[in-house]
Formats: C-alpha cells, sequence, structure tokens
C-alpha cells in the first residue's frame, strides 16, 4: 500500500486568496523560555488544501464539524483532464465532464485534475516554501480554468458525495454562482488539491477536516491510499 499525499504544507510563505490574511506562526512558548514548544495559529478556514462547509455560501447551511464523515473517506475516482491541456481562464462545461458520466455516480468521491497546480509550481520561481506544495504566486487563485455555473449544476445534479479539484476554487469570480449549486445539493468541495498527477483511475481517499463548529471551512491533510 503506498500512501501519496495530496496536501500542500502550510507554512507562512503559502500564498493565500488575495485579500485575506496571510499565514502567521505566533510563539506562545519556547523550549528556552518554558521548557515545551507552543504555538498561536493565524490562518483562514479555506488556506491550502481544504474543504468547503455548506455555511461558506450558504447562511443556514451546516459548519465543518455537522458535515456527513462519510463523504472524506472511501473509494475515489479521477477524473484527468490534464490532456485537454487547459489554458489559463479557460471554461469547463457540462459537455466536458459528460464525458467522464461514468465517473459522476451518486454517492461517488470524484477528484478532478486539471494540471493547474503542477503548472503554477513549474512556472513560479523559489521562494523558501516547503516543495510538498506552496502556490507561490496569486496567479495561482486568479487565472486557472474555470467551471461554468452550469457544470457546477450539472454535477450537483449528479449527487456525488464529494468532488474534489486541484484548483483552489471552481471560479475565480463566479464564486456563489459555481459555490452554492453544489453545497445546496450536499457535495462535499475539496479543494487546492496537489501530486494528482501520481493517482491512478481508482484509490482511497482520506480527506477528514478539522471539527470546526458552525465555521464555513477547514484545511485538511488530505492522502491518497494506492494498492
Amino acid at each position: 500500500m503506498r500512501i501519496i499525499d495530496l496536501s500542500r504544507i502550510i507554512n507562512p510563505q503559502i500564498a493565500v486568496y488575495p485579500g485575506d490574511s496571510e499565514v502567521d506562526f505566533e510563539t506562545e512558548a519556547t523550549f528556552e523560555d518554558q521548557g515545551y514548544f507552543l504555538t498561536r495559529l493565524h490562518l483562514s478556514t479555506h488556506t491550502g488544501t481544504h474543504v468547503d462547509a455548506p455555511r461558506h455560501f450558504i447562511k443556514d447551511g451546516c459548519g465543518a464539524a455537522d458535515m456527513a464523515l462519510e463523504a472524506f473517506v472511501g473509494p475515489a475516482v479521477l477524473v484527468d483532464l490534464g490532456p485537454l491541456a487547459l489554458q489559463p481562464g479557460q471554461e469547463i462545461t457540462p459537455q466536458v465532464l459528460a464525458h467522464y458520466q461514468w465517473a459522476f455516480q451518486p454517492k461517488a468521491r470524484v477528484i478532478i485534475r486539471t494540471g493547474w497546480a503542477e503548472m503554477v509550481e513549474a512556472s513560479s520561481p523559489p521562494n523558501g516554501a516547503s516543495a510538498a506544495g506552496s502556490a507561490s504566486s496569486s496567479v495561482y487563485f486568479t487565472d486557472h480554468p474555470v467551471f461554468t455555473p452550469e457544470a457546477a449544476q450539472w454535477i450537483a445534479d449528479q449527487r456525488p458525495l464529494l468532488v474534489g479539484m486541484d484548483l483552489p476554487s471552481p471560479h475565480s469570480r463566479l464564486q456563489r454562482a459555481t459555490h452554492e449549486p453544489l453545497l445546496r445539493a450536499g457535495v462535499v468541495l475539496l479543494e487546492g488539491l496537489i501530486n494528482l498527477d501520481c493517482l491512478p483511475r481508482e484509490f482511497t481517499l482520506i480527506a477528514l477536516p478539522l471539527p470546526l463548529d458552525d465555521l464555513d471551512g477547514s484545511p485538511v491533510r488530505a492522502v491518497a491510499l494506492v494498492p
């Protein structure tokens, strides 16, 4: 059994969504002064690899701690759009996704690779961030391929349990139009994945959120188990 890490390393160098507060690690205790280490974390609930809870775009939606755990653990399938050579800003439509109807089954866990994460990492200059994956430029959040609202509704209509992607979001501008159909349908959104080019078509996904009470999302440690 191989374990493939699908998560970005979180550190103060990680890029955050434009306008969000940057990640900060504040030292509360040191080994020299207190005899132990303790750190306070300052970060968004949507930092790095993360899940969106319904509350993110639905006022009365549930928070991260109340999401059904079955969505985050179990068999998953890879939909690899990499061979399509998607360009920055290119739209992903229902017509594109319909070719992968076999993957979008009720209660399925579908992971979508666009190739965007690898493209941005390859073009980013070194910035001191971990090689395990910190996108270093705001273009990661603003220039990526996007799902049309119609594509989001098409996915929602298929009723998968979870949809993950190597994008920071389904869309950089039409946020509500792409998030709300999925979240209202109970589809878990897992965003900011890496290393999807290492995955086979079928694997076991583990991507549990922190039990953050009534909050709109949570960072996760997402991994794939591959026989």
